[in-house]
């Protein structure tokens, strides 16, 4: 009987699953095919329903092997029995898709490869998805093959008359792994992807998947036996499939909620090692500079240069979803890359131009308040401090393509090493060098370090720049400009609201400008590490989902802003009460004396009361930018804005400085309940798990941490804050907020809240 293709199937002892799997076969649309079922000596009942389908339907076959002797021997032994052009393989325990032969003999048939794959998920005992599949490689070589198995046995098909034999080599682990090799090495030309989920592989606990150290070794063996090759080489392949697999190379795993919670506490791990950094960073300013008018005249710079970079906020909320749209239909993001490169230098070298020309100007008019002097100074650190926008708009832009194709944790290198070139300026320059003038230089090539950091990164996913005429002349371009008006205008808005407190903060008292900025990195740096893990993370998943499945988005929203709800509410309580302690240990060392103490205190209890509407608002906004909606987040950006400029100018007056940092609190939550309403309205609410309120359990939890934490740090406090050991300032802290932490967690277990059950487990 001739036949176009030719399904192998190993079995043995498969009587648990392989009914599903012989039917997934049955039920294929494309009818032109066998199934060759080897029982590999199975001791159940496998053989007896192996004989009741071939009873049924004549195109499955049988064969029966006298001893068990492993898949690879079971599957060349279907292979001598084939009759058709095409092999494919498939598991006892895994399932097809309907549409998988039809669909992927016409992609072989009309592109004349040897080899193809798809994608595929994976499944659990019950049939359930584990992990969504992720986006795989257009084309796989025999060099990318060596980094890693890009391709799974069960949606690989072989056309085996452009091979002289196919043969799988007789290793009890990793054989299909070794026949892929030794045929792409053969054939000299790359496996091509079909870009659809096709085929389901069940994960359970005899799964190779599951035992990874196992794999690890079995991949060595694949490489010095099979391959030939040598110790060393073997050895760094295998780490190069680790490596490929942590970072998740050449895969957006979109839409897997199980690789967003294993990559989050990587994440966070190395968001809390640049967070470390940067504030290292931080005290080596504020022992040098302390709240001076250098610290005023450095900040405030700093602020103006944050202001021009409005393409920040552009880049990174409008960009990822339409990288996802493009890749989705198969266009060249990269394209889009190196024509928004190319605009970018040309924009930021006119503005660049004019500012050095009218710095004075513009610095007389936001520093009003300093004096002559300060002024003076301000200018020239701005003209110094200015080309640092060159760097950090091209780092934006590479930074967010590749957290469209989910690597994430090069924002974190990049944030490391950039603060290690502040630390190195205070610690290797010798101290008549460590002017403020050089930590504006610092800045500079701070800027250049983390945009350097993301090149090798681009490269690595394929993207080269060249010169693109008429590089506007682009439709992506122009969408990605429609959806960025908005967006500009949001950032712009976000922008001026930090830029009126600080020029109201200039005529105010000395320091008042560098306490604003030294309180806030207290609060923005917990607010990192929290966006980071929950929001950044999340964004180009939450894309996906907004695209293609919109009861998934809800149920991720839903349940990521319970979580996030649970863990910021005791950081307002926690941060308010402990203030002073935290302000002590980061910054009281040389020039940031007993006045700077008390003034940044007093501001960061005020900052850490809004620590919540800012995660809540972050959540929200992402959510709107994931379904392309910039024009909701803007105008109710430009409402709070409106407002908390409107109370700075009621408050600044009565209560000075601290009456800025309240006027951003207000304002922050009045943001906060506007983009909650209008999401609701939009998208609907989610499917209630538990009866509680969601604000309920840790409201409770946080208060039973209040009553730990309070009387500790009186007991405490006086013993570990006064002594000169920065160590022992450290460990007294931490046993403060260590206890209240496991306080908050025993008594929110009790509660047992729906959304950590989520998080936590590895199936969901």
């Amino acid at each position: 009987m001739k036949v176009k293709t030719s399904v192998i199937m190993p079995a043995y002892n498969a009587s648990k699953f392989i009914n599903e799997a012989i039917a997934s076969v049955v039920d294929q649309s494309e009818a032109d095919w066998e199934l060759i079922i080897v029982d590999d000596a199975s001791t159940d009942d496998t053989k007896k329903i192996v004989e009741e389908w071939a009873k049924r339907d004549p195109r499955i076959q049988c064969s029966y092997m006298e001893e068990n002797q492993g898949s690879a021997v079971a599957r060349n032994t279907g292979i001598q029995q084939a009759q058709g052009r095409y092999l494919a393989f498939l598991d006892a325990d895994d399932l097809w898709h309907k549409e998988k032969l039809c669909r992927q003999i016409a992609f072989m048939e009309e592109t004349g490869v040897a080899v193809s794959f798809t994608e595929y998920d994976s499944i659990d005992e019950k049939g359930e998805v584990l992990l969504s599949a992720e986006t795989l490689p257009d084309a796989v070589t025999y060099e990318m093959m060596l980094k890693r198995n890009w391709m799974g046995c069960l949606t690989v098909i072989l056309d085996k008359t452009a091979f002289e034999s196919v043969w799988f080599p007789s290793i009890r682990k990793r054989q299909d792994y070794a026949l892929w090799l030794k045929l792409m090495r053969e054939v000299k030309q790359p496996a091509l992807c079909l870009h659809q989920t096709l085929a389901s592989h069940r994960s359970h606990k005899e799964s190779l998947s599951k035992k990874k150290i196992s794999l690890l070794k079995y991949n060595y063996r694949v490489f010095r036996r099979h391959e030939a090759m040598g110790r060393m080489s073997s050895a760094w392949s295998v780490i190069q499939n680790v490596f490929y697999r942590l970072r998740g190379h050449g895969s957006s795993q979109t839409g897997n909620a199980s690789f967003l919670k294993k990559t989050a506490l990587l994440i966070g791990v190395l968001t809390l090692l640049s967070r470390a950094t940067g504030f290292l960073r931080e005290i080596f300013i504020a022992k040098n500079f302390g709240t001076g008018t250098d610290a005023d005249s450095f900040f405030l710079m700093s602020s103006m240069v944050s202001f021009i970079w409005l393409f920040t906020g552009v880049f990174s909320n409008g960009m990822i979803p339409l990288l996802i749209e493009i890749r989705n239909r198969k266009g060249n993001e990269e394209n889009l890359i190196r024509r928004l490169t190319q605009g970018l230098v040309l924009l930021y070298g006119v503005v660049v131009a004019v500012l050095l020309v009218y710095a004075p100007v513009l610095v007389g008019f936001i520093g009003y308040g300093f004096s002559s002097s300060s002024q003076e100074l301000t200018v020239t650190l701005f003209r110094i401090g200015v080309f640092s926008i060159f760097f950090g708009a091209i780092y934006d832009l590479h930074l967010n393509y590749l957290k469209s194709h989910q690597s994430f944790l090069v924002a974190n290198f990049a944030g490391i090493y950039s603060n290690l070139i502040y630390i190195g300026f205070f610690m290797i320059l010798p101290v008549r060098f460590q002017s403020i003038e050089g930590l504006a230089v610092a800045m500079v090539l701070s800027g250049m370090t983390k945009f350097l950091t993301t090149v090798p990164y681009m490269r690595r996913l394929g993207y080269r720049y060249h010169w693109v005429p008429r590089f506007w002349d682009s439709a992506d371009v122009k969408k990605l400009a429609r959806l960025s008006i908005p967006l500009l205008m949001g950032s712009v808005v976000y922008h001026i609201n930090g830029m009126v407190d600080k020029i109201l903060a200039t005529p105010l008292a000395t320091g008042s400008v560098a306490a604003l900025n030294y309180s806030y990195r207290i609060v923005g740096t917990y607010e990192s590490l929290i966006m980071a893990v929950f929001v950044t993370l999340l964004f180009p998943t939450l894309s996906h989902f907004a695209q293609t499945d919109r009861v998934r988005f809800r149920r991720v929203m839903d349940r990521s802003m319970r979580v996030m709800v649970d863990m910021l509410i005791p950081s307002v309580i926690g941060l308010i009460i402990l203030a002073g302690p935290v302000v002590t240990v980061i910054y009281r060392r040389g020039a940031f004396d007993l006045h700077a103490l008390v003034q940044t205190t007093s501001l960061l209890r005020i900052y850490a009361a809004a620590i919540l509407a800012v995660g809540v608002n972050s959540l929200y906004v992402k959510g709107f930018y994931a379904n392309q909606d910039t024009k909701t987040p803007m105008i109710i950006g430009m409402i709070s804005v409106a407002v908390n400029i409107a109370l700075d100018l009621l408050w600044v007056g009565r209560y000075g400085v601290q009456g800025l940092a309240a006027a951003t609190a207000v304002a922050g939550y009045l943001g906060m309940f506007l983009r909650q309403w209008k999401f609701y309205h939009h998208y609907g609410k989610a499917e209630v798990e538990s009866q509680l309120p969601a604000i309920l359990p840790p409201v409770i939890a946080s208060g039973a941490m209040a009553l730990v934490i309070w009387p500790l740090q009186q007991f405490l406090g006086p013993y570990y804050l006064t002594h000169m050991n920065l160590l022992i300032k450290l460990g007294g802290l931490s046993t403060v907020i260590v206890l209240g932490a496991v306080t908050y967690l025993l008594v929110l277990r009790l509660f047992n809240p729906p959304e950590w059950k989520w998080l936590f487990d590895r199936n969901r």
